[in-house]
């Protein structure tokens, strides 16, 4: 029995903090379950968030602008800006 089984035998959680697409195109995450007691899986979204922070850059302008912005961003996020200016007019 390894230290992560002898944990799971105390009823210790051993959980994954950061789940990636390859983790579960290779079987990784079941080799941790079957190897290493696994019992809990979350993925960190603080990619998002990073993304997020970059995009508020240059979203918080357009939303902002008292002239209607050029968008250049994907169709569901310039919709929710033209929605959000036509409800704050």
């Amino acid at each position: 029995m390894n230290v992560t089984q002898a944990l799971h035998e105390q009823g210790q959680s051993i959980w994954l903090d950061n789940i990636t697409r390859s983790m579960l195109d290779t079987g990784q995450i079941q080799h941790y379950i079957d190897q290493y007691s696994v019992t809990g899986l979350t993925s960190n979204p603080q990619w998002g968030v990073e993304l997020g922070k970059v995009l508020a850059v240059a979203i918080i302008p357009e939303l902002e602008s008292a002239t209607e912005p050029e968008l250049g961003h994907d169709s569901s996020t310039n919709a929710l800006i033209r929605h959000y200016r036509t409800l704050k007019d």
